[in-house]
């Protein structure tokens, strides 16, 4: 009940890419079969590219949202980290541990400013 919410966000930003791309590659194959294709004016240029690459980076936010962060995100963060503290030398693994989680919790607790 409590990630309905957000696997309905998650699902409309998935369908969005997915129609983003299917247009992409329709005006793509437009472009290269049309005579005219200097008159018809290209989506690939690169304020669309960049676009499309930011949606795909904030995918990753849905990691930090609470449902997610508290069921999946936060115990695997935490199970990696034990995990790295035996497989790296202590005199650099214990401190990047330490650093990777304080900069994991800090997004999760301040990523509505990251959305911006």
């Amino acid at each position: 009940e409590l990630l309905k919410p957000l696997l309905k966000s998650f699902l409309m930003d998935v369908l969005s890419h997915y129609c983003t791309k299917l247009a992409l590659s329709n005006n793509e194959a437009a472009a290269t079969t049309t005579a005219s294709n200097k008159m018809q004016p290209s989506m690939t240029n690169t304020s669309t590219v960049d676009e499309i690459q930011r949606r795909k980076m904030r995918w990753m936010l849905y990691l930090l949202r609470s449902p997610i962060w508290d069921l999946f995100t936060k115990p695997m963060s935490i199970s990696l980290s034990k995990v790295a503290k035996y497989i790296l030398p202590s005199w650099i693994g214990r401190p990047l541990v330490h650093y990777v989680l304080d900069v994991v919790l800090y997004w999760q607790r301040h990523h509505f400013m990251l959305e911006s």
